[in-house]
């Protein structure tokens, strides 16, 4: 059961350091907030498409009611005295409104309110001008927030931008770490590989055994290393086990420093072998 408990353990620990190496965790795919240093790292790519639809929408939102506007002034050109201002007013204003009208065209009940709007403040009554002047009021209260929601939204979508070159770095970084990551780890495993092919050649020649030697004992420091390190690390767990007193320790000992048998002995011990 123990045996089954470890080796549980360190497949899942394996998967998890598969996952995160994986291609399909790389810092260029979806998986990338998977690495370690995109844990906190925020979407910036949702953020400038949140940002640039603000202000694509904020955008045309101004632009019609932009054309609304010049489609009153067009109406109100067209009031001028005969003469030179009037033609020139007229043409400059009716080739604003067809380009406009062909970004944003009005529609029929628009049209037919701006009509209203710009003849009632061009109109002689009294009454008429002032419910105009009123409704003209209102249109201009709603383009001025118009226009600060565009400004909103350009200021949003320069942080953005700003957001994103800076996520590109940091994404470019990443990369590079993963890259390097790799490296080392193809190395110590093709190190710790080209070992144990020479370790396996020297069994059957004999004339490699000092070279297999020789090998060996390039690892032997790392290994008697980090032998060292979980041996202290066990030995300081059971003993704050046993200095706590709660029945603990034996049962550390037993997990973690478990007596080996013959034949755990002699599996650990054939590798090596070939090299004494």
């Amino acid at each position: 059961m123990k045996n089954l408990l470890i080796g549980a353990v360190a497949t899942s620990f394996l998967l998890v350091i598969l996952v995160l190496l994986s291609g399909c965790a790389s810092p260029a795919g979806p998986g990338s907030r998977l690495l370690p240093w995109n844990w906190f790292h925020p979407d910036a790519n949702a953020r400038m498409e949140k940002a640039t639809t603000r202000a694509d929408v904020a955008g045309a939102k101004t632009v019609h009611a932009a054309t609304g506007e010049i489609f009153k002034a067009s109406i109100a050109a067209q009031a001028l005295a005969p003469g030179r201002p009037k033609d020139v007013t007229t043409r400059f204003v009716g080739s604003g409104l067809a380009l406009l009208q062909q970004v944003s065209p009005l529609t029929a009940a628009e049209s037919a309110d701006a009509l209203a709007i710009a003849q009632g403040l061009l109109s002689e009554e009294a009454a008429a001008r002032e419910a105009a002047e009123q409704r003209q009021a209102a249109s201009e209260t709603a383009n001025a927030r118009l226009s600060r929601d565009l400004a909103a939204a350009g200021l949003a979508l320069d942080g953005a931008t700003g957001k994103l070159a800076s996520a590109n770095r940091a994404n470019a970084e990443g990369a590079a770490k993963y890259r390097r990551l790799w490296f080392w780890i193809y190395a110590v495993a093709g190190g710790w590989l080209a070992l144990q092919a020479i370790s396996g050649l020297a069994r059957f020649y004999p004339g490699l055994a000092p070279i297999a030697h020789f090998a060996g004992s390039l690892a032997a420091p790392a290994v008697q290393a980090a032998y060292t390190r979980a041996t202290s690390g066990v030995s300081k767990a059971i003993a704050d086990a046993e200095k706590a007193g709660n029945g603990a320790a034996e049962t550390l000992r037993a997990f973690l420093d478990p007596r080996l048998d013959t034949a755990e002995q002699a599996a650990i011990a054939k590798p090596f072998r070939a090299t004494s």
